[in-house]
Formats: structure tokens, C-alpha cells, sequence
């Protein structure tokens, strides 16, 4: 097993903070103008509360910036640990393989591996989703006032959020059961013995 040095964590984060940064970046340069945009042209954005629009920037700038780092760190991960294993033609070998198995799978299949691998992703967007969805919904009701409006938005939201939390929960445990059942076997110690032949001469010895 190899161990992460604090070199790497430190990479890591700097890699992690970028993708947030350029995130956060594209989050106010969407949510900002378009916000400005309806409070020019729209008359129904123009009569909402200012907490409720800047709730509205404050929500699209925090999913895209979730989304970008959490991006941001899985790429770097792929980068460092998955490819500096294998050669070139083992890496070749490797994506042909998830190619040809990738088009075995069912959509419920691929739907699952999507989400085992973009979980902070689909949490946040499906958080926005909801927010966006119920207050579209619930706005048709003219008897409610804004914050009665507000107060429902939220509690659907938040249960949205957490059924999205307890799915992502079970398919991970579920991914964690079939890796320990069939784990996936590694190639890359015969990379390892090409590139290093001595290695290899001393081990026959040692154990001759």
C-alpha cells in the first residue's frame, strides 16, 4: 500500500483550491449578470426580497464551486496515482478494456457509476435542483407570502439533500462489497520489473 506524503496532501489541496477558486470564479460571473439581468427585465424577479436573490446567487456560485474542486481533486488523483503505474501500453490496454466494458453496461449501471464518482457533484446539483424546482412550484400558490414560500423551498430542499445523501451512502457501500468480492487485479508490478530488471535479478537470488 503506498502511503501519501505530506508533499502530496499539499498538492493535493493547492490542485483542490485552484479548481475551487476557478469554481467560485465562474459561479459570480453567471450568477452576478444574470441576476442584474432579471432585475432589469423581469417584473416578478424586481418584487422578490433582496435575501431571497442573493440566496439565489449564493446557491448557483456554492454548487459550481463544489463541483469544480471536487473535479479538480478527482483528476489529480487519476493523474497521480492511477497513471504513473502503468507504461504507455498498459495504460492503452487498460482504456480499452473500461471502453468495452463501459458498453456492456445497462443505463442503470452507468447511472450508478456516474454518481459513485461525481457524489459531492450530484448532492449539490440535485440540492439546487430542488430549490429551483420547488420555488417554481410553490410561487403558483398567490395565497402564501414570501417567507411562508421560502420556509417550504427549504424544508423540500433539505429532504431532497438528505435522500441524496443516504443513496449516494448505499451505492458507495454497495461499490466498496463488490470490490472486496472481485477485487480488480493489478498489472502494474510487471511495469515495475521491466523498467527494473536488477530488481528482479536480486529477488532470484535472494530467494535462490
Amino acid at each position: 500500500m503506498k502511503l501519501v506524503t505530506q508533499e502530496e496532501l499539499k498538492e493535493f489541496d493547492a490542485v483542490t483550491r485552484d479548481g475551487g477558486i476557478k469554481g467560485l470564479a465562474l459561479g459570480l460571473g453567471t450568477s452576478v449578470p444574470l441576476s442584474l439581468y432579471l432585475q432589469r427585465y423581469s417584473p416578478r424577479y424586481q418584487r422578490l426580497p433582496v435575501p431571497l436573490k442573493a440566496f439565489g446567487v449564493v446557491m448557483l456560485t456554492s454548487a459550481t464551486t463544489v463541483i469544480w474542486a471536487e473535479r479538480a481533486g478527482l483528476q489529480y488523483d487519476k493523474r497521480r496515482y492511477s497513471s504513473s503505474l502503468y507504461s504507455e501500453e498498459e495504460k492503452t490496454r487498460i482504456a480499452e478494456n473500461e471502453k468495452a466494458k463501459a458498453q456492456r453496461l445497462s443505463i442503470g449501471e452507468k447511472a450508478t457509476n456516474f454518481v459513485n464518482e461525481n457524489k459531492y457533484s450530484v448532492i449539490v446539483g440535485s440540492w439546487a435542483a430542488s430549490m429551483v424546482g420547488a420555488w417554481a412550484y410553490i410561487s403558483r400558490d398567490k395565497l402564501q407570502t414570501v417567507s411562508q414560500r421560502i420556509v417550504q423551498v427549504r424544508v423540500f430542499a433539505q429532504g431532497v439533500t438528505l435522500a441524496m445523501i443516504i443513496g449516494t451512502a448505499l451505492l458507495s457501500q454497495k461499490e466498496r462489497q463488490e470490490r472486496k468480492e472481485h477485487p480488480p487485479v493489478d498489472h502494474s508490478w510487471m511495469n515495475q520489473m521491466r523498467q527494473k530488471p536488477e530488481d528482479a535479478t536480486v529477488q532470484k537470488v535472494t530467494t535462490a
